[in-house]
């Protein structure tokens, strides 16, 4: 069994979610210094996880899609922000509730672990993004995000890109500019085709992957 798959079916047994709750697009689940009482599982849409800096730019965490919990950390209050960017729907789970299932239950912790493990290595290699990769790599790497993320992964399926170009250039660390820039190249390259600027399909998987500096192609080649 997935540990994913396991942590929902724990979740369901477990713990009783308070509410299921609706986000409109823009709307905030929590502000950075909120009073962190509860732990947000999204169902569906998609959510910014960011910081403001002290000149007002946003630091990009991540976006989570359905499956992926918000304010797993053990804080007293949220340390960041989390503002839906689509229709959005999340489970609230009581922090206290949630963390006596925790301590309770054997496989409901590995299962949450191995997700806090997953999310460590997602965030290094963020790190290694920003601080290692071209404009074009950062860009390629994005779109192998969204790959992984989508349901839509059938053969020849086109991948809907639910984020703005602003909420991409703030995440990768570029410009407005270089971001569109960078999608056009890939697609005047013939690795893309991009018929809008909200949905591409990827036409040449060895040479996203080599664009996206991994080591290996072969997980990211469509089956």
């Amino acid at each position: 069994v997935h540990m994913m798959e396991l942590t929902s079916r724990r979740l369901a047994s477990d713990i009783k979610s308070e509410h299921e709750v609706r986000y409109r697009p823009h709307q905030s689940l929590y502000l950075d210094g909120d009073p962190a009482h509860s732990v947000f599982r999204v169902t569906s849409g998609v959510v910014i996880v960011y910081r403001l800096l002290p000149d007002g730019r946003r630091q990009i965490y991540s976006f989570a899609t359905q499956g992926d919990f918000l304010a797993l950390d053990l804080g007293h209050t949220y340390r960041h922000y989390a503002e839906a960017i689509t229709e959005v729907s999340v489970e609230v789970y009581e922090r206290t509730s949630f963390e006596q299932a925790l301590q309770r239950d054997a496989d409901f912790r590995r299962a949450i672990f191995s997700y806090l493990t997953e999310s460590l290595l997602a965030a290094q290699e963020q790190a290694a993004l920003l601080g290692c990769k071209s404009a074009l790599e950062r860009t390629a790497s994005f779109l192998c995000f969204l790959y992984e993320k989508s349901p839509a992964r059938a053969p020849g399926a086109y991948i809907v890109i639910r984020m703005s170009r602003s909420d991409i250039a703030d995440y990768l660390g570029l410009t407005f500019e270089t971001v569109s820039r960078m999608l056009h190249r890939m697609k005047d390259l013939g690795v893309i085709d991009l018929p809008k600027p909200d949905r591409f399909k990827v036409l040449d998987w060895q040479a996203l992957a080599k664009l996206a500096g991994k080591q290996s192609a072969q997980r990211w080649v469509e089956p």
